[in-house]
Order: structure tokens, then sequence, then C-alpha cells
């Protein structure tokens, strides 16, 4: 899946869980940081995420993909 394709499936499965609006300022305006950012956890993990950045605020938060059913593929 390319950055462009990630982003919009992203933002429509937010939309889907109505997960979109910042908890901030209420804003809907939101965009996607191009590409999967790997939190790291306690362990030797990562957690795959995808960055979210409000618009109108500039607050970021972070969704987890698998609950969004994306499935990352590590090489």
């Amino acid at each position: 899946m390319d950055k462009q394709n990630f982003s919009q499936k992203v933002i429509e499965l937010l939309k889907e869980k109505k997960a979109v609006k910042c908890p901030v300022c209420g804003s809907e305006d939101t965009g996607i940081f191009d590409g999967i950012f790997a939190r790291a956890m306690k362990d030797t993990t990562a957690l795959p995420c995808a960055v979210v950045v409000c618009q109108n605020c500039g607050f970021i938060r972070e969704h987890a993909v698998a609950p969004l059913g994306i499935k990352v593929v590590t090489k």
C-alpha cells in the first residue's frame, strides 16, 4: 500500500469508527503522517501506529493500526 492510499485508508477507517474529531479543539480536519510509526514497547517488540495530526490546532495523536484492520508486514 503506497503512502497516499495508506493515509486515505486510515482516515476512512477512523471515520467509520467515529474517531476523527480532535480531542482538543473538536476539528475534523485531520492529516495522517506518511508512513507507519513503530512505537517502541518495553521489550523488543514495536506497536505499529498511524500518526494523526489536527490541521487546526496541531494536536498529534497515535492510533494502533491493527484494530483498524491494517496488517503490517515487517521484513
